[in-house]
């Protein structure tokens, strides 16, 4: 098992769109049952505002993207975090590759929604080699 993480790192830029970082920016899974987590870290916010994942849609793999893995999930208690649990059978030789979309909601100092991003990363399931 190789459990892999992603920091989404998300800088507010006011009226101008923000700035993604996703760390790994592509993650290869390896063969095999592996869990897969997102943890956000936002940077740049006006004094007493915060930032979480979408509580639904934070982390979403597109209907053509055919991921192998569970639907990616809320942490339980803590709106910076995502995972989903993905088992790589990729039989082929070449990788395969599965965007992905990560929505963080911008809040204000009253816990209103102000805006809702979105980035389109992508995870790789490595191929069984040469």
């Amino acid at each position: 098992m190789a459990d892999k993480t992603v920091t989404v790192e998300f800088t507010y830029n006011g009226a101008n769109p923000p700035t993604w970082n996703f760390d790994p920016d592509t993650v290869q899974m390896p063969q095999g049952q592996d869990t897969l987590s997102w943890t956000l870290s936002a940077g740049n916010l006006p004094a007493g505002w915060s930032a979480r994942f979408h509580d639904s849609e934070g982390i979403t793999f597109g209907p053509n993207a055919n991921w192998p893995g569970t639907t990616p999930t809320a942490v339980a208690g803590d709106p910076l975090g995502y995972a989903c649990s993905e088992n790589n059978a990729n039989a082929n030789r070449a990788p395969i590759d599965y965007p992905y979309c990560s929505m963080v909601q911008v809040l204000d100092a009253n816990g209103a929604v102000h805006a809702t991003y979105t980035s389109d990363p992508q995870v790789e399931n490595e191929g069984r080699g040469a």
